[in-house]
């Protein structure tokens, strides 16, 4: 079994994939490759992330041409002590109705290589129709469109995608060598009525005991004080987080697991069903993508607020903290690197996605970059701020005025004076904690915490640590 101790002392970056490579075998492929690995070498990276082939299944009918450049670039980067984390969406396909959507993936995605199909109608993976996978709507029944991304998404709870995805995984392991699995977009989109299919529905009614009602049912949809529309949100976060509880299983025990998470506080994940909380258990380390709009001495409140998000989960289940960051220049490189050590994250450096101009990684990594170190021993406990997503999902369109901007600002605060600030998920805080644990347990909102959530609230006031209600 391969030790997973590796992940402590990884510092990462994107190793882009374009329409060239689709073009393997190619010597003059291979030469780039193994330049490009000697280069990350030599400015201490360790440990690559595959991107750009990511809307994984529109290349069903290549599968053995992308392993085979996989294969040859894994080996490569192996030959010079470069460990490889293997990246793509897992439910994401893109669609195209007209000119225009096609005009639109080459706007928006160009940084990654579309190579969708036509169309999915005689689409068929081990014999079955991948069109049938695709998420519903509960307004009218139909397959839901992601505008944003010119796409559609897969159904976690259909089981020919479960069986196809797990059959994916075990043939891409069996012939790419790789140390850790990053699949991605666990999410229901766009909004609260996906998915409606009728594994989604039945479900729930087996879960629940509830029937989904119509969309026309405004005493159930969106209705944030119905106890049953509750239950609707918790179910999709729940389910997407047995996607990662069965793909951690079919995985071989020495390949690590994440996805990708950029946003654990935010009051729009409840619509998307977009909850890392209940990803991590699966996971062998915690990961936050920081968006590639966001830049340091902007962006501070949400930078900090998101980053003492993701941070509270690794301090909750004990794991390695992942910090993927866009920069655009090398200035604005070393400052991602001071965040990610005040914030002890191990650092992703990958290029500006979306602008054209910007400096590669490689021409970044050209000046000599002080990279994070964790040191062994005793460290500062940091400020833990109790964040209930229940309270947060409760609350509904009052939730980003009156509690996640309240827990972004204090959160921004704690860490301007110094301190570093972990969030206190549900599930974490209630019991108290050891003597040392933490520094101090800031409360924001605490009005509107719902009263069993108070009740828990006076236990941890009783305990060793301070308790500040804000």
């Amino acid at each position: 079994m391969k030790s997973k101790n590796w992940i402590n002392d990884a510092v990462f970056a994107s190793w882009w994939l374009t329409w060239d490579d689709l073009s393997w075998p190619d010597p003059v492929l291979t030469a780039r490759w193994k330049a490009r690995a000697a280069r990350f070498q030599e400015r201490g990276i360790n440990t690559v992330v595959m991107f750009g082939l990511h809307f994984r299944f529109d290349y069903f009918a290549h599968f053995e041409r992308v392993f085979g450049l996989l294969r040859e670039i894994a080996d490569i980067c192996h030959d010079h002590g470069l460990r490889v984390v293997e990246h793509h969406s897992a439910t994401l396909v893109h669609r195209v109705r007209n000119r225009k959507d096609r005009l639109e993936i080459r706007e928006r995605n160009f940084h990654h290589v579309p190579f969708y199909p036509d169309g999915w109608e005689h689409a068929y993976y081990g014999g079955k129709p991948m069109a049938a996978w695709r998420q519903v709507s509960a307004r009218d029944g139909k397959p839901v469109f992601f505008e944003r991304y010119t796409c559609e998404c897969f159904c976690p709870n259909h089981p020919d995608y479960q069986h196809a995805y797990l059959d994916y995984i075990a043939r891409h392991v069996e012939a790419v060598p790789i140390d850790a699995c990053m699949s991605d977009d666990l999410h229901y989109l766009p909004d609260f009525y996906s998915c409606g299919c009728e594994h989604c529905r039945k479900r729930f009614f087996e879960e629940e005991g509830i029937t989904l009602p119509s969309a026309r049912d405004r005493g159930f949809w969106e209705n944030f004080e119905n106890p049953d529309f509750l239950k609707w949100i918790a179910a999709r976060y729940r389910w997407n987080g047995d996607f990662y509880r069965r793909l951690r299983a079919a995985l071989p025990s020495g390949i690590m697991l994440w996805g990708c998470a950029s946003d654990a506080i935010d009051a729009r994940v409840a619509g998307i069903a977009y909850s890392p909380q209940h990803y991590v258990p699966h996971w062998d380390a915690v990961f936050h993508e920081i968006v590639s709009t966001n830049r340091p001495g902007k962006d501070d409140v949400k930078i900090a607020s998101d980053l003492a998000g993701f941070a509270g989960l690794a301090f909750q289940y004990d794991k390695p903290l992942i910090a993927l960051f866009y920069p655009r220049d090398v200035d604005e490189l070393k400052m991602w690197m001071q965040t990610a050590t005040f914030h002890r994250a191990r650092p992703w450096l990958s290029k500006q996605p979306r602008t054209p101009g910007t400096p590669t990684e490689e021409e970044m990594l050209r000046e000599s970059i002080t990279l994070p170190a964790y040191p062994e021993g005793d460290v500062e406990p940091p400020v833990g701020i109790v964040f209930s997503e229940s309270t947060r999902d409760r609350l509904g369109p009052r939730a980003p005025s009156d509690y996640v901007q309240p827990f972004r600002d204090l959160t921004e605060r704690v860490c301007r004076e110094g301190k570093r600030a972990v969030a206190l998920f549900d599930g974490c805080w209630e019991n108290g904690f050891s003597r040392g644990a933490l520094a101090a347990v800031h409360v924001p909102g605490a009005a509107g915490l719902s009263a069993e959530k108070k009740a828990a609230l006076d236990r941890l006031r009783e305990g060793d640590i301070p308790v500040r209600l804000e």
